[in-house]
């Protein structure tokens, strides 16, 4: 996700805007999905929240 961030440019405009958002997500890995494990409803939905924000900011 940080190599992602830092090719898109807005490096840093996101983490000094959406520092919270971005820690919610920067450890998120495609692999996961593959991983059976519990997540609460709230870090879900905060993860998904995070998510959104940041990707309205890149557009």
């Amino acid at each position: 996700m940080e190599k992602l961030l830092t090719y898109s440019g807005a490096a840093l405009t996101i983490k000094a805007t959406l520092l919270f958002e971005w820690e919610a997500i920067v450890n998120w890995d495609p692999e996961n999905r593959y991983v059976i494990q519990r997540v609460s409803k709230e870090n879900a939905e905060r993860f998904i929240k995070s998510a959104k924000k940041i990707i309205r900011e890149l557009l």
